[in-house]
């Protein structure tokens, strides 16, 4: 399968969360998926493996931000699959991930102060 450069159309119809997997293609083929999108709904963009972008949902306004990747696996009835679809990940936006680092800290020193008893 080739991309070639093709242009990504999206349009989010839902709130997703942290961790959904929208399956955009479901390669059921055994060859790799050749080339990236060139474009995310009409503009130009490098969506390269790993790539982090932002879509607006039609749902309620709000901007979300997915990572893709080329190399996804959909556990499907394809027994036969060998990583060959593309996946998009939604990803907290950068501030909601800078908010869980205090977080995360915060739980850490309060769990090492319940051991030390």
């Amino acid at each position: 399968m080739s991309l070639d450069g093709a242009n990504l159309q999206l349009e989010l119809g839902y709130a997703p969360v942290f961790g959904d997997k929208l399956f955009i293609v479901n390669n059921d083929q055994l060859d790799p998926v050749i080339g990236t999108f060139g474009k995310l709904n009409g503009t130009p963009a490098a969506l390269t493996e790993g790539s982090v972008f932002s879509v607006v949902s039609a749902f309620d306004g709000q901007t979300y931000e997915f990572r893709i990747s080329y190399q996804g696996e959909y556990y499907g009835a394809n027994a036969n699959n060998v990583g060959n679809d593309v996946v998009l990940v939604a990803v907290p936006e950068p501030r909601s991930a800078m908010l869980l680092v205090p977080a995360a800290m915060g739980m850490a020193g309060k769990r090492r102060r319940r051991c030390s008893h």
